[in-house]
């Protein structure tokens, strides 16, 4: 409940919503810290309609619902929006009543700092202000607020039951950028252990809404905001840590009706992204180089498939394979074997008869448990295979005993083999008139 004793709602999309699944990874989506941001309560339910709407039809929503643990909270502050939305809506915090004929505190400010023992990213320093009427007031100690409490359980709840979130993303608006931690200091000063993998996350979620990216401290610098506290709790308290974003959407606080579906549209892919990672991050898979077969007339075989294979934590040698099928032929596996030469490896598949499709794809694991495939294939998709042709492609046919300049009719017949897939083709050309 807030200050007022409204709901704070926190909606979790998952195909066992009422099983905490310790295997399948978490990750928070939040919405309307700040009460004049409105936009930021539209993206979160858009989100949520989109999967509940897209579940059961689409082969990735259906997969990331089936396999993540997606909680949802649209508005962390419903005080100041319903503030807002009926007396001013310039009003930034929540409504705390101060006691001193002032009410708010600054919720993105109201978290307890950055939990790395740098003093300076300690709650009520830099970007905060004690001042009890001003925007940026810090309250009177961290975590005052029931709405930021009720963020703070729910991180702490989730890690104590084994089910830690992975990434969260915070909106707020307005600017069009994208932050990551840390927030008190800038990108000259001080870094994050980490801030390469959430430098590149975030350039990744750029590609999706084409915001700028940036530490959160090369904006302005703020203590007792949400993604310190988030990443410094679970870094350095929990020793395992969870990638928190900020995103400031559009460039008003309020842009008109019009924009709502556009901002809307264009999170989709950031918020599906975000999920997407979630079980890895850093995205480290193993590397595969490979130059696909090309179609022969060679029926004796063996087809020799060479394939570069790398990992920055090292592979898995026993789940290297090639697996291979015909139309006659179900999915059959090869080992692959290392070369000689370094990082390459290679599997001989057997010899097939004239007219064959053949179909094969690379499979590989790192020590960490990633896999990859060549040809890539998303983990929703079915799995795509390369493929060429063994045999003749062309059949001579000969018209004997034409007089000169004579024609003769030739019926042809073209029957495909019982064995054929939908890409059998079967062109018919005139090679010689005489």
């Amino acid at each position: 409940k807030s200050c007022e004793n409204r709901d704070i709602w926190a909606m979790k999309v998952s195909d066992n919503v009422a099983v905490n699944e310790t295997d399948e990874p978490d990750i928070l989506y939040m919405g309307m810290h700040h009460a004049r941001e409105w936009m930021t309560v539209e993206v979160p339910i858009y989100f949520l309609n989109y999967l509940v709407n897209n579940y059961g039809t689409d082969p990735e929503i259906t997969y990331l619902v089936d396999n993540r643990e997606l909680w949802i909270i649209p508005m962390v502050n419903p005080d100041g929006y319903q503030y807002s939305r009926d007396v001013d809506s310039n009003w930034r915090k929540n409504r705390r009543d101060n006691g001193d004929s002032t009410f708010g505190v600054d919720l993105n400010r109201n978290y307890n700092g950055s939990q790395n023992g740098d003093s300076s990213g300690a709650w009520g320093g830099s970007g905060a202000s004690d001042i009890t009427s001003a925007d940026t007031y810090c309250g009177p100690e961290p975590f005052s607020e029931p709405c930021t409490q009720a963020i703070r359980d729910l991180v702490i709840e989730h890690a104590s039951n084994s089910n830690k979130f992975i990434l969260s993303v915070s909106y707020h608006s307005y600017a069009e950028d994208i932050y990551y931690p840390w927030g008190y200091a800038t990108s000259a000063t001080t870094t994050s252990p980490d801030w390469q993998l959430q430098r590149r996350i975030a350039e990744n979620l750029s590609t999706y809404n084409g915001y700028t990216v940036m530490q959160s401290g090369d904006t302005y610098l703020t203590t007792g905001d949400t993604d310190d506290w988030i990443y410094g709790y679970s870094k350095y308290v929990l020793g395992d840590p969870t990638y928190p974003f900020t995103i400031e959407l559009d460039t008003s606080f309020q842009p008109p009706t019009s924009q709502i579906p556009i901002t809307c549209e264009k999170h989709i892919g950031v918020n599906l992204y975000l999920a997407e990672i979630a079980d890895n991050p850093a995205q480290e898979y193993p590397v595969i180089t490979h130059t696909p077969l090309l179609d022969t007339k060679n029926t004796t075989g063996p087809y020799t498939a060479i394939a570069n294979i790398t990992s920055n934590i090292g592979l898995n040698s026993s789940a290297l394979k090639l697996v291979w099928r015909t139309g006659t032929v179900s999915d059959t596996t090869v080992t692959l074997s290392p070369t000689g030469n370094p990082d390459e490896y290679y599997a001989d598949i057997p010899g097939q008869s004239d007219g064959t499709w053949f179909y094969y794809y690379i499979y590989t694991e790192d020590s960490g448990g990633n896999k990859s495939t060549s040809p890539e294939t998303e983990v929703w998709e079915s799995q795509n295979y390369y493929k060429f042709y063994v045999g003749e492609d062309r059949v001579t046919y000969t018209v004997y005993n034409l007089a000169p300049n004579a024609t003769k009719t030739v019926n042809l017949t073209v029957t495909s083999l019982a064995t054929a897939l939908p890409e059998e083709v079967a062109n018919i050309k005139v090679i010689v008139t005489s």
